[in-house]
């Protein structure tokens, strides 16, 4: 029997490698297998999760409406899953592959980031370019109603240039009919001059008869008594012929001055008739120029018109895209909410898994570590010191070699953990002297022993490489499945992308034609401001001439005083009534009513001078601020209880002209007026007043 306590010592000495050797070995294979499962794992529950993530985006996105219960359901098991994949990330560890799509996940979002910055700036500017759009639109109104204000304008005008055509064509009859006249004076004139002519030569032949008979008288004279009294009877006739000579010269000089002044006359009527001449020409084109401007007024009217209605359209289905769009970001927004959500939960994990990962990370060199020593400390036995641990495991007893290899190996039974592994690495130092010890021991030849190791060695080795494989299988279908998963993320997010980008070309497109509408409504508008300018212009130089002509005729009729023409007068606004302060006067006073009248209108037209009486008040009228007068004011009230009520309306209504006319000068201002109907005499009226005038004066200068 050999002895036990050296059996039992290179039993002990020489069975602890072997047992170490193998146990380095599985816990190799173990330590991959984990990982492989943490990472199997941590794909598969990730994949889960973004899954569930992507469904719940893409019912957000379809399904706007849904159910508060259905979203508590959801954020549950998103819950869940997410504290599945925390607790077996803690136990399996960490994958770099989930890094890898972190990362790309990273990218994407920056990517929606951009594309949602590009859209809200895209929003912003749409803001912004519908702003103008409202104000050239309130502008487009303006100018419609400015232009409908000058066409009415033009109307009148048209009107008034009617007029004047009509009375230039009967001052042209006029001038025809003085021609005539004219003509007739002219040939009465020559008649005269004949008669003179023929006159001044029987004076001639007179004067040599006179001659010849005081010759024969002066021979008679002695002789002839009867001559005598002959020749005073011819003296008489002659002086009778002198004095009706003289008065012919006399009549002949107011003829010609009659002449003169008919021919000046003539004369400032042809220069009149040439003012009016060019003035009508003048005239005639600027109505033709009106017409041609009111013809492509009405046509620009029409294609505004039609632009307008088009733009009301245009104005609607944007509004009603706008709605879409609006509908479209809030939808947009409560997936990017979703989105910002998840992609903080994202980070939170990404932070566990990165203080994981470094966890790991020291672990694994740890473990690294130890096994370069285990490494260097195998390196270090040799073959003797195999032998004798074999030896040891013959002599155990019952037990084949195989039962005590995987009895002395735990690692085998069991997945590795690293409480484990630090415990062996603890024990393995303890063990390093006795194994150094026991390479001193001899040599002991056991070949059935080394055969039986051999034999157990590659069984072991086959089993691992079994597992290995399958466990292999397993994670290229995890990987397969992952990657699926993956890609299914990553084609969603894709098409998400796709889809903002075409959201964004859409928006561009949108701003390109609004931005083109807007330039040509601003051109339009450019136009049209012109063209006003133009009329307005044009309004202003005939309002300023028919003012002017307005201040002739006012100076024509101030120089007649009391001219009126068919109820057409001049009255002076501002001036007082003298009628109802005779009429109280007579009332009051029986004595002297017309000095008290006087006085009393002279006193109230001083009254009416003084700027400092203002006896109006302002009331606001429809939101405008308008005067009228103030019926409390105390002058007026005593004016009313002392003289009544005609005399204090004739102040009243010379107040209110003073208050339009003059009411900074606040004297009497001259104005054409029709007394017939009570206002202010028109152009139109004035004109007309004055052609009947012409007609009657030429009526009676053709009775005459």
């Amino acid at each position: 029997m050999p002895p036990t306590g050296g059996d039992d010592r290179a039993g002990e000495g020489g069975g602890r490698p072997l047992r170490h050797e193998i146990g380095r070995s599985t816990d190799a294979g173990g330590a991959a297998v984990g990982q492989d499962q943490a990472e199997s794992g941590s794909r598969k529950r990730k994949a889960a999760v973004m899954s569930g993530d992507s469904s719940s985006l893409v019912g957000n996105g379809a399904h706007s409406n849904v159910m508060s219960e259905d979203s508590q359901r959801i954020l549950e098991e998103i819950k869940d899953l997410r504290a599945q994949l925390d607790n077996d990330v803690k136990e399996l560890g960490y994958c770099e592959a989930n890094q890898k799509l972190r990362v790309e996940l990273v990218l994407k979002e920056k990517e929606i980031q951009c594309l949602r910055k590009q859209k809200e700036e895209m929003q912003a500017k749409y803001d912004v370019m519908r702003k103008p759009n409202g104000d050239l639109q309130a502008k487009n109104g303006g100018l419609a109603k400015h232009n409908e204000d000058l066409q009415a304008k033009h109307d009148c005008l048209v009107k008034g240039c009617e007029v004047l055509q009509n009375s230039n064509d009967a001052m042209k009859k006029w001038n025809l009919v003085h021609q005539v006249k004219i003509d007739g004076l002219m040939k009465w004139s020559e008649e005269l001059q004949a008669k003179i002519d023929n006159l001044t030569k029987q004076n001639e032949e007179l004067q040599a008869n006179n001659d010849e008979l005081w010759k024969h008288n002066e021979m008679l004279k002695a002789n002839n008594v009867g001559l005598t009294e002959r020749r005073k009877e011819l003296q008489a006739k002659i002086d009778g012929l002198t004095k009706w000579n003289q008065d012919m010269q006399v009549e002949n000089g107011s003829l010609t001055k009659g002449i003169e002044e008919l021919q000046a006359k003539n004369y400032s009527l042809t220069k009149r008739n040439q003012k009016l001449n060019a003035k009508n020409d003048g005239l005639t084109e600027l109505n033709e120029l009106l017409k041609v401007n009111n013809v492509g007024l009405t046509e620009r009217r029409k294609k505004l018109r039609a632009k307008n209605d088009g733009l009301m359209k245009w104005n609607q289905d944007m509004q009603a895209k706008n709605g879409c769009l609006t509908k479209g970001n809030e939808v947009l927004q409560t997936k990017n909410d979703s989105l910002r959500k998840r992609n903080e939960e994202l980070r939170a994990k990404n932070d566990g898994l990165v203080k994981l990962n470094a966890e790991l990370q020291a672990k694994n060199d740890n473990i690294r570590k130890w096994n370069m020593e285990l490494q260097v400390n195998d390196d270090g036995f040799d073959n003797n010191g195999l032998k004798d641990g074999l030896t040891g495991c013959t002599d155990i007893g019952t037990k084949n070699s195989r039962d005590i290899i995987l009895e002395s190996v735990p690692h085998l039974k069991k997945p590795v953990r690293y409480e484990e592994v630090e415990s062996e690495k603890s024990s393995a130092e303890k063990l390093m002297t006795p194994m150094q010890q026991v390479q001193d021991v001899s040599n002991i030849g056991f070949d059935d022993t080394e055969l039986d190791m051999r034999n157990c060695d590659l069984m072991v080795t086959d089993g691992k490489s079994k597992s290995s494989s399958k466990k292999n299988k397993e994670h290229t279908r995890r990987d397969t499945k992952t990657k699926k998963n993956e890609e299914a993320v990553l084609a969603l997010k894709e098409k998400e992308i796709q889809c903002l980008r075409k959201q964004n070309e859409e928006m561009q497109a949108k701003n390109d034609s609004l931005t083109n509408c807007i330039e040509g409504l601003e051109d339009e508008s450019d136009w049209l401001g012109h063209l006003t300018g133009c009329l307005v212009r044009k309004e202003r130089e005939s309002n300023d001439e028919l003012q002017q002509a307005r201040k002739v005729l006012i100076m024509g009729f101030e120089c007649k005083q009391n001219a009126r023409i068919d109820a057409i007068g001049i009255k002076r606004m501002g001036e007082l009534d003298e009628k109802p302060f005779l009429k109280a006067c007579r009332r009051r006073y029986r004595n002297n009513c017309y000095d008290r009248a006087k006085e009393l209108v002279l006193s109230w037209e001083e009254e009416l001078k003084n700027p400092s009486w203002h006896p109006f008040k302002i009331i606001q009228v429809n939101g405008e601020d308008k005067e009228f007068l103030d019926d409390d004011d105390e002058k007026l009230k005593l004016l009313l209880t002392e003289h009544g009520g005609d005399v204090c309306r004739a102040v009243k209504t010379a107040l209110l002209e003073i208050n339009e006319y003059n009411p900074s000068a606040r004297f009497a201002v001259p104005e054409l007026w029709n007394f017939r109907e009570g206002r202010k005499a028109t152009m139109e009226e004035v004109l007309e007043s004055l052609f009947w005038m012409l007609k009657s004066n030429k009526r009676w200068m053709a009775s005459v």
